[in-house]
């Protein structure tokens, strides 16, 4: 059994920075919003609202003894030069332990005078966006320049899933702790709550069981007693700060750092989607939680996860202990079925219309009420709208969006949309919706047809009413 050795002391802080929109890469499965022109109104950036030197002197200011700072974004070192200095400020500060979110993409040699003691790395891999030659040789680079303290994570999305066993192995021989996750539904993948077994298979392998659990199952939380609101703060990077995921906003900067709770708090969410230091800071978790609560740092993270994984070697059907068999068996529904749709109320008096007759109908929809779209070349915008089949033996399979000649995104998982189902009566249109973050073509100025396509499980094709996509320069 693990020792409680490394719990929580009374006077430590975790602080979340999410310190910019800023990202080089285009994962169809990150929610962070991404724009082709870089300006504070449209894509957030700490550096933007804020000096490094303030931000340093600002986060340097929480009255703590222990301070385990997670920074994520978008790419934090896409902004090299504001981001060293940040850094230089909080490493040579002995009470913080920092973790950084990163694809490691950047050049390491940048920051070779960078006390790295104190200075976790999370490098995220991605196959859409790099091939794995050279990220392995990235990793070599980092390990030279001297950030030796790190894992590296494997989102398990669709496009991830293929060699992901074989590529798993291949870097840990390398010393490089890898964690399998599991994907939250976002960015393209708004709507995927379905798992492969694969995937599955995967998780207890090489993933984080207690995050993958309430990614999964995402069990109800609200009312339930946690510490995460009394033990640490939020950052976005305009400055305002919140008590862990209160909701409650002030600037940290003009207000200082929020009060927070005495202790444990009745959680005011229906579900905790949170990082690993969110789930674990329930009082009563659901699943068995082995380690005591404690900071939950890079290190505290990845004792836990070579634990688990240790007993899977020991045990093919440890994650199954784990749980428990009737547990085991609602998380493999879960995930290979996803959640059951909610249960749709129509009013009696509801204004029902006719059933066009042809195989596919649906629309765009139009957020402004107009049907032109403004936007710049590579950015990335929401898209949404709904299609139906008309024939019960033959639902929708997929939607397929394209902006003139270019192809923009593939939708094959559809969320209810009940008002579908009130203005023409039927039942099988609830899970009719498809949306999703779509990266823009890099194209000249001018106007685009946004064309979306359903297609049945027949194979039958039909275009949706168009929209036009006004691009800007």
């Amino acid at each position: 059994m693990p020792s409680a050795t490394r719990a929580q002391p009374s006077n430590s802080m975790r602080l979340f920075w999410n310190m910019t929109h800023w990202c080089n890469y285009q994962c169809a499965y990150c929610g962070v919003p991404v724009f082709s022109r870089r300006t504070a109104e449209r894509q957030f950036h700490a550096f933007d609202h804020y000096p490094p030197e303030a931000w340093a002197s600002a986060l340097r200011g929480i009255p703590s003894h222990e301070v385990a700072l997670t920074i994520t974004g978008g790419e934090p070192f896409v902004d090299r030069l504001h981001f060293l200095t940040t850094l230089r400020e909080l490493a040579a500060d002995p009470r913080f332990l920092i973790q950084i979110h990163t694809n490691g993409s950047w050049s390491p040699e940048y920051f070779a005078d960078l006390d790295k003691t104190r200075i976790w790395l999370i490098i995220s891999f991605h196959t859409s966006q790099t091939r794995f030659d050279p990220f392995l040789d990235r990793l070599q680079r980092l390990r030279a320049a001297g950030f030796t303290q790190g894992k590296v994570v494997m989102v398990l999305a669709p496009e991830h899933e293929a060699g992901a066993e074989d590529t798993i192995r291949a870097i840990e021989q390398t010393g490089w702790f890898v964690n399998a996750t599991a994907m939250l539904p976002d960015g393209a993948y708004l709507d995927r709550r379905r798992r492969t077994g694969h995937a599955l298979q995967l998780i207890e392998a090489y993933g984080d069981w207690q995050n993958a659990y309430f990614t999964i199952m995402q069990p109800s939380t609200r009312g339930a007693l946690c510490r995460h609101p009394s033990t640490g703060y939020r950052i976005e990077p305009d400055g305002s700060v919140t008590a862990a995921c209160l909701n409650r906003p002030q600037n940290l900067f003009r207000d200082g750092w929020p009060a927070l709770p005495p202790g444990p708090v009745p959680c005011p969410h229906d579900k905790c989607y949170g990082c690993p230091d969110q789930v674990r800071s329930l009082v009563h978790p659901p699943v068995n939680q082995v380690f005591p609560f404690r900071l939950h740092s890079g290190a505290d993270l990845v004792e836990e996860a070579e634990y688990y994984r240790a007993r899977v070697r020991d045990d093919a059907a440890a994650f199954r202990k784990w749980l428990g068999e009737d547990e085991y068996q609602r998380f493999r529904r879960r995930a290979l079925d996803g959640p059951p749709p909610p249960p749709v109320h129509i009013p009696v008096d509801v204004i029902r219309h006719a059933v066009p007759e042809v195989p596919l109908f649906g629309y765009i929809d139009q957020f402004t009420g107009s049907p032109i779209l403004d936007a710049r070349a590579a950015d990335r915008l929401l898209f949404s709208g709904w299609a139906a089949s008309t024939r019960i033996d033959s639902p929708v399979r997929e939607v397929r969006l394209h902006c003139g000649d270019y192809p923009l995104a593939v939708f094959r998982d559809f969320y209810p949309r009940p008002e579908v189902v009130a203005t023409f009566g039927r039942d099988d249109f609830l899970l009719s919706g498809w949306r999703g973050y779509c990266f823009l073509p890099v194209i000249p100025p001018g106007e685009y047809p946004l064309v979306a396509t359903a297609v049945d499980s027949q194979g039958i094709e039909a275009p949706l009413p168009p929209l036009t996509l006004r691009i800007r320069s």
